[in-house]
């Protein structure tokens, strides 16, 4: 009996220990191969974010150019944080939390001074670029929009001239849409996941987002823009899974701007960027305010009132890119014209130009 008995405890705790063992090699596999798994992600994200730096790089500075972009399987996130901004009234060296990661894999690209337009999000197997030249009179940089195949664009047409204007200028190959306003309960999701709906003039609180796109995405991904051309003013919506509520107004000077807006999932994105926009704009109105002093003190007397910064606007104008706030675009927009003017003159009396 003894025998038996200890024969059967023999196989148990055989059974037992082949159990364990099993159970050991099997974790070891799973976490070698969750460990090659990590790394290869890792490395296809470090791969990834090379290439778009590289991209994104070339892409800033060509003029009025859009390009598509084949995209392996991943999400970019992109983050601009409006209120870690710095600017030329704090700090010698400006610039914002700024930057877009690959996927879940924590593999990041810091873009503290970059002008990046673009939703929170973008996925699908093409990125999209286009940028337009930001002259504001001079030329100050190209702003970059980026964008997906899952992000649509959506022009609600109101029989507004404006919308028409901004829907044709936009690139055909980005996903877009032109709807007119009593159509808008008709539209469907399409395998969209991020939908910007476009408005000039119109009365927000009117309108009804359908709920086959309310259930076909999260209610972050949903929002608006109200463009309000005679007042330059941009007027942001977001989406509270029951209406568009307003989030803020921002006044413009010209049409990039609105582009920018339109890709922006929000206000503070939108302010983020601009506001590194603005840092570059102040960089340059320095520089350009030393050459119009040069000119001044080397000018002849038919020219020299020209070259003047109190007179010819650059002096307001180096101090309202100081920060980017309300009150400082509407003094820009008088400053603006101002030295539009005075670059003129130049050119009608022979004299050299300001900019």
């Amino acid at each position: 009996m003894e025998k038996r008995k200890r024969g059967a405890i023999d196989v148990s705790f055989n059974w037992i220990f082949v159990l364990i063992a099993g159970a050991a090699i099997l974790i070891f596999f799973i976490v070698l191969i969750s460990n090659q798994k990590d790394s290869a992600e890792s490395n296809m994200a470090i791969t990834i974010r090379t290439e778009l730096s590289s991209v994104f790089s070339g892409a800033s500075l060509s003029q009025d150019r859009n390009l598509e972009i084949d995209l392996p399987k991943s999400t970019l996130h992109f983050t601009c944080d409006f209120a870690t901004c710095t600017d030329f009234s704090t700090s010698n060296n400006p610039n914002c939390y700024s930057q877009y990661e690959i996927g879940e894999t924590g593999i990041n690209e810091q873009t503290p001074t970059e002008i990046l337009f673009a939703p929170f999000d973008i996925s699908g197997q093409k990125l999209f670029t286009w940028t337009l030249p930001w002259n504001v009179p001079f030329f100050v940089t190209n702003f970059l929009y980026i964008s997906g195949t899952t992000t649509k664009f959506i022009f609600v047409d109101n029989g507004q001239s404006e919308i028409l204007s901004l829907y044709n200028k936009f690139p055909e190959r980005l996903n877009k849409e032109l709807v007119p306003i009593n159509l808008i309960s008709e539209l469907q999701p399409e395998g969209n996941k991020n939908f910007k709906f476009i408005f000039v003039n119109n009365e927000i609180s009117e309108i009804d987002i359908p709920e086959q796109i309310i259930s076909s995405t999260e209610s972050y991904n949903i929002n608006a823009i109200n463009i309000k051309p005679s007042l330059k003013q941009i007027d942001f919506y977001y989406f509270d899974e029951e209406k568009l509520d307003f989030s803020g107004s921002i006044s413009y000077l010209s049409e990039p701007e609105i582009y920018g807006a339109i890709f922006s999932n929000n206000l503070d994105f939108y302010n983020c960027n601009m506001q590194k926009a603005y840092n570059r704009y102040h960089l340059i109105a320095r520089v350009i305010a030393e050459r119009s002093t040069y000119l001044y003190n080397n000018a002849d007397i038919e020219c020299k009132s020209i070259y003047s910064e109190n007179i010819n606007g650059l002096a307001a104008i180096k101090s309202a890119t100081l920060s980017f706030t309300n009150q400082n675009i509407n003094l820009l927009g008088s400053s603006i014209s101002t030295l539009g003017y005075a670059n003129q003159a130049a050119q009608e009396k022979s004299c050299p130009l300001i900019y």
